[in-house]
């Protein structure tokens, strides 16, 4: 059980008439407005709004291996042809080198901003992409397609839940220091992950 059930279940037993549903969260007025202003400058339409991904994640095992995340920056930006967004959160120290190889590739390396103006951000992009994190239910609860990756935990208990959420059941080994190789050639993205980013972007 989804630990939102869970709560609402409890809630229920209590004598509460609590109802369960997707979470929707609408970002303020004036952050969008920001965001599409910078977007604008970018050359970013509407048709053309960029990706955003999130390679970070607050606990260390969940975090998708960062040279996977490489293969999927590379086939975004150079096969796909997509703007790219990529997020480095205040917990994702050990994510810059990989972030700063996707600002070569042309990635816009995204940071300290607040939650308000990421939620902004996230309402103009297209797709988001990230590990079992705050992000994406962040994400998920805007409302814009989500590919949430998970590993060790369990995607039936954290899972974000929302009308355009695609969850990944993905396998890899924990690791308390994620690193990344920076000048190690790109290979095959992971099949299912690659195929639900195509899912959504029709590439």
């Amino acid at each position: 059980m989804a630990v939102g059930e869970y709560l609402v279940s409890q809630a229920r037993s209590a004598g509460w008439p609590v109802a369960y549903g997707f979470p929707h969260l609408l970002p303020r007025d004036d952050e969008v407005y920001s965001v599409t202003a910078w977007f604008h400058r970018q050359g970013w339409s509407h048709q053309r709004a960029p990706v955003l991904i999130h390679p970070g994640s607050g606990g260390r095992a969940k975090i998708w291996p960062l040279q996977r995340w490489w293969h999927l920056i590379w086939w975004l930006t150079q096969t796909a042809g997509v703007p790219l967004l990529v997020l480095v959160g205040p917990a994702d120290q050990f994510a810059w080198p990989l972030a700063e190889s996707a600002s070569i590739l042309g990635a816009h390396v995204v940071t300290e901003v607040s939650l308000p103006r990421l939620a902004a951000i996230l309402s103009q992009c297209r797709l988001f992409v990230g590990n079992d994190s705050g992000v994406s239910h962040l994400a998920a609860a805007i409302g814009i397609p989500t590919v949430a990756l998970f590993g060790p935990t369990k995607p039936e208990v954290w899972a974000p839940h929302g009308p355009h959420v695609q969850v990944i059941k993905s396998h890899w080994q924990p690791s308390g220091a994620p690193s990344f190789q920076p000048g190690l050639a790109p290979e095959a993205v992971e099949p299912t992950v690659l195929r639900a980013v195509r899912r959504v972007l029709s590439v």
